[in-house]
């Protein structure tokens, strides 16, 4: 993503932020996805938490550094 924006012409694009999601954590998600979810998420010092009834997910989240 981050090298299809380069050079493009972005209206105050030194305010935006854009961040990465863990794979595992997505995939996880993706897998236990159904119409009746109701999840509950948070994040805290990175850590993206996801909690689906009885079960607990969890990934890390990362910031992605804009080049030139």
């Amino acid at each position: 993503m981050l090298k299809q924006l380069a050079g493009e012409r972005i209206h105050n694009a030194e305010a935006l932020e854009l961040y990465a999601i863990d794979r595992a954590l997505v995939s996880a998600l993706v897998a236990r996805l159904n119409r009746r979810l109701a999840p509950s998420v948070s994040v805290a010092d990175r850590e993206f938490y996801i909690s689906l009834g009885a079960e607990n997910l969890s990934g890390r989240v990362v910031r992605l550094q804009r080049g030139g």
